[in-house]
């Protein structure tokens, strides 16, 4: 946008990121609802208009994000629906050889520019299975997830570190779930069936928390590092929220947790998670930086 250039910025995705910027502030300037709702209007337009790209895939989702902020969930669905649909017209997640093909002779900036939109696609996307039980991405993008050194990768700001590639891989770890799980819960699996696989990726995200733990106690104390702290408490809350969800369903029926020691109960681990996760909140409020915050 900068250059006045459209190929990884257009007026759509402009559009819909200062409706959700306007929605955010409209609680501290009443000029910018006046605003938000222009912009609504305008992305809305240019969305009827668009064709099946990448740029408009992150504006369908910028979109979807926007109208929840705002409290419009049918509209957020339905771009939901619509960006689902053109990601598997454009095979977004690189399922297909012939894709495989076309992402592997892209330039480097290229490159990158497709894998943050399709891994970001694939991590809203399996977030809203799980708050919604709506149908998730079958599988994850078969494409590097950024923040590596495979296409000479931009330096991450310091307020965001290493979180755009370590909750691709949550998103990935909750796949299981998201997949299967919440797809055929209402079909004829057993519900012992479920909980094998509620186990497994439970199991696995506690490994995946490490790497919190890791970040958290790494980062410099200093005032960019502490939006990035944040970072690392906010995926915290979204780590507890789905452990949460993930054993919900057996709760009270007198399973037990296989894999692990006797006694070890769905219950005991959602109250764990529960607790963790009313700590975390705890602190976020405690310490967060009010000049930082956007009352809502």
């Amino acid at each position: 946008m900068v250059f006045r250039s459209s190929k990884y910025c257009y007026p759509l995705l402009f559009a819909a990121l200062m409706y959700k910027a306007c929605t955010l502030y409209h609680a501290v300037d009443s000029a910018a609802r006046v605003l938000k709702n222009k912009f609504l209007v305008e992305a809305t337009c240019l969305w009827q208009i668009s064709t099946d790209s990448l740029i408009t895939i992150a504006s369908g989702i910028m979109l979807c994000r926007a109208c929840l902020v705002d409290g419009r969930d049918e509209r957020a669905a339905s771009f939901s629906v619509q960006t689902i649909a053109m990601a598997d017209r454009l095979d977004l997640a690189c399922h297909y050889p012939a894709s495989v093909t076309r992402f592997r002779n892209l330039s480097p900036a290229d490159a990158r520019f497709h894998a943050y939109i399709a891994w970001g696609h694939f991590a809203f996307h399996s977030k809203r299975s799980i708050a919604y039980t709506d149908p998730a991405p079958e599988y994850a993008p078969n494409c590097p997830i950024p923040g590596g050194d495979w296409t000479q990768p931009v330096a991450q700001p310091p307020y965001a570190g290493e979180m755009s590639a370590i909750m691709a891989n949550f998103w990935t770890v909750m796949l299981p779930a998201c997949s299967y799980y919440y797809l055929v819960r209402s079909r004829s699996f057993a519900q012992a069936q479920l909980l094998v696989i509620a186990e497994m990726v439970y199991k696995t995200l506690l490994d995946w928390s490490k790497s919190l733990d890791t970040i958290a106690a790494s980062a410099p104390r200093s005032d960019l590092a502490f939006h990035h702290l944040a970072n690392c408490r906010s995926s915290s809350i979204c780590l507890h929220v789905s452990i949460m969800d993930l054993f919900r369903p057996f709760l009270g029926l007198g399973y037990n947790l296989a894999s692990f020691s006797a006694g070890t109960v769905p219950e005991s681990v959602f109250m764990a998670s529960l607790t963790q996760l009313k700590q975390t909140v705890l602190t976020v409020h405690t310490t967060s930086r009010t000049e930082w915050q956007i009352p809502m």
